[in-house]
């Protein structure tokens, strides 16, 4: 993720969209508090034990 939002296309600021396995994923990765991720949207699935 950071890596991501050191490449020059980027603004530095990054999001992430899951659904299902895909949310529980961007949750798991929510923990590590990376500062690059801005934002997320946790559809159907991520809020519980997966």
């Amino acid at each position: 993720m950071e890596w991501l939002a050191k490449q020059p296309y980027s603004s530095g600021k990054v999001g992430m969209w899951g659904t299902s396995f895909a949310a529980h994923m961007e949750a798991g990765a929510a923990q590590y508090n990376p500062p690059s991720l801005k934002s997320l949207v946790l559809n159907m699935g991520g809020m519980s034990n997966g």
